[in-house]
Order: C-alpha cells, then structure tokens, then sequence
C-alpha cells in the first residue's frame, strides 16, 4: 500500500543532467541545473571525477547553496587523465558513453529515498546511446547544445553543402570563398568562418562526419534547449525550428542565474564576487580592450607564453589576460 510519502516522491520533477565533461561544457550546463534547483526541482547532475574535483575547487561547496542539487560522479582509466578531451577527444568520448551510460542507467533505475528520474537533459555530444536509454526506461530525454545556433546549423547543412560543390575546402587559397547555400546565412560565411572540422579532421579529435550525425540526431529528442536568444541569433533560430519544432532558447543562463539569485533573500553561506577586473574593464575606453583567454585544457611553454606576451605588449593596447596556474607545462 502507498504512503503520502510514496506519492509525494513519484509526483516531484527530478531531472537528471549529464553535460559532455569538458570544461566549457560543464560551465555552460551548471547554470541551468542551479536555475532548476532554485525553482524548486530535484536535480542530479552527473560529472566525471575530475571535472568534478575541478568544479569543487573553483565553485566552493555548491551543494550547500542548492539542496535540490546532488552531484554524482563517475569515471576510471583514462577518464582520471587530466586533460583527456582536449589530447585523445575519440577516445574520451567513448569512454564517456560507456562508463557514463552504466552510471545513468543506475541512477534513473536506483530509488534511495530521492525522486525517480522523469526527465533526462543530455549535452548533445551524447545524445544518441542516452535518446535510446530513455526510450528503453519511459524517460523523456532532452539535448542540450552548448555552443550557439549558427554552429549547429552549420554542421546540419554540411551534406547539402557538399551536395552542391561547397565543400570541401581546397587548401589556403579557398579560405576567403562565400558560401552561398546556407539558408538564413547565404552570403554572410566565408570558408573560414565555418566550424574548424569543416576544413578537415585533425588529428584525436571527432570527424566531420559524426558531428553532422549529432546534429541531425537531436531531431529524435524530446526537446532541443540552447544558451541563445532570439535578439541575438533570431534569423538562424526562425530557420532551425523547421526541422526542431521543440527548440527552446534559455540564455543568457548566467545572467538569468545571477538575477534569480539576486532575487532570493542572502544565505550565510553566499560568496561576494571578486569584481576586481569588472571595476578596471569599466574604468576603460569602449571597444579598448583585448580578451585573451585559452580555456582551461591548452598548455604552452615558457618560451611560447613568453612570445604571446611580447606580442600583447608591443600592441600597445590594453589586454585581460586570463592565466590558469597550470597554463605553463614547465615547472616554474
């Protein structure tokens, strides 16, 4: 026989999100599943170990701040490598699936007093094997696309491209050519401004042909959820939804993350932002600064560091350098 309990738990939303674990990935997904929490839903968010030790050491203890928000973890062998998404992407991303597959079934079947899982929001990268999980399991899956709406758009129109002769690129020389036949971006994209798979595979990362597999296959999910907005990409957005009817534009989900916070009354446990480099960047000119950022998995030498660094400073302009601690492979 049910308890109120019993029906209170089968009744309560749980999603459960599993973002590609990669930095930038992890960055643009956990804003959503702290939006989510705040509004009161239970949610699971699914990492690798070491994204996760890394996540713990920039973001504090943020499980404190969001009750509705657990993170579990999973990943062994080379997983544990740090950074393998950005030396060894095939077979990172293999090992994800697989490992991560057999955590998310464990997850969405386990029931230890929280509320079974009845929505799934998978980074695209990974959308096929968990799309299937969910249909074995009843579970709605959605995909959610980290990067923006003319990259994806771009990477679904690679086979008409190729179908009329506008790809593949042929060498230095056709960089600057115009391509003609993407609806909604006719004439705005040269060669080079198209995503860099597009020029041809490199060396450990996907091929061009899986990543148009990706976005064709999110045409199976439930929904489609990206960190756009219609003032910014509305042309491109008007263009995907003829082939993904459900696509919904969250973002900025930082910025609305910031607002909803600012909205709900301080908790002991809330950290004041370093504003130091928001103070100066509003102290300068408009348009006078350069940003220079290298994301959290490239790794220079000194004398590579060294060189960027001349190169800055004999610009004459002001810079943002942003600088991890591991940046440099060298020791000092």
């Amino acid at each position: 026989m049910s308890t109120e309990k019993d029906k209170s738990e089968s009744e309560t939303p749980h999603v459960l999100i599993f973002p590609l674990p990669g930095q930038g990935h992890v960055n643009t997904v956990l804003p959503l599943a702290e939006l989510l929490a705040l509004s009161g839903i239970h949610v699971t968010f699914l990492n690798t170990h070491h994204m996760h030790s890394r996540l713990l050491r920039f973001t504090g203890n943020i499980e404190a701040l969001h009750p509705n928000l657990v993170f579990e973890t999973f990943g062994d062998g080379i997983l544990r490598e740090p950074p393998i998404l950005s030396r060894k992407m095939k077979e990172g991303i293999a090992e994800v699936k697989s490992q991560g597959m057999t955590k998310l079934r464990k997850l969405c079947s386990e029931h230890s007093g929280k509320p079974k899982v009845t929505c799934i929001i998978v980074d695209a990268f990974l959308g096929h094997p968990t799309s299937n999980l969910g249909d074995e399991l009843g579970i709605p899956v959605i995909h959610f696309r980290t990067a923006s709406a003319c990259y994806l758009w771009s990477y679904f129109n690679v086979p008409m491209l190729f179908e009329f002769n506008e790809l593949p690129i042929r060498g230095e020389e056709d960089m600057d050519r115009v391509i003609t036949r993407i609806p909604g971006m006719e004439n705005l994209v040269r060669c080079r401004d198209l995503p860099a798979l597009c020029r041809g595979s490199r060396e450990g990362t996907l091929d061009l042909d899986s990543v148009v597999f990706q976005a064709h296959q999110s045409q199976q999910a439930k929904a489609v959820l990206m960190n756009t907005f219609e003032d910014l990409e509305g042309p491109v957005l008007s263009k995907l939804r003829d082939h993904f009817p459900n696509l919904y534009t969250l973002g900025p989900l930082h910025t609305l993350l910031d607002s909803m916070k600012a909205s709900k009354p301080p908790t002991s446990l809330s950290e004041e932002k370093d504003r130091t480099c928001m103070r100066w960047l509003d102290a300068q000119p408009p348009k006078s600064v350069i940003y220079v950022s290298f994301g959290s998995a490239a790794v220079f030498t000194r004398a590579q560091l060294m060189e960027i660094w001349h190169g800055l400073m004999n610009s004459n302009k002001r810079f943002l350098w942003v600088i991890r601690p591991n940046l440099v492979s060298e020791q000092d």
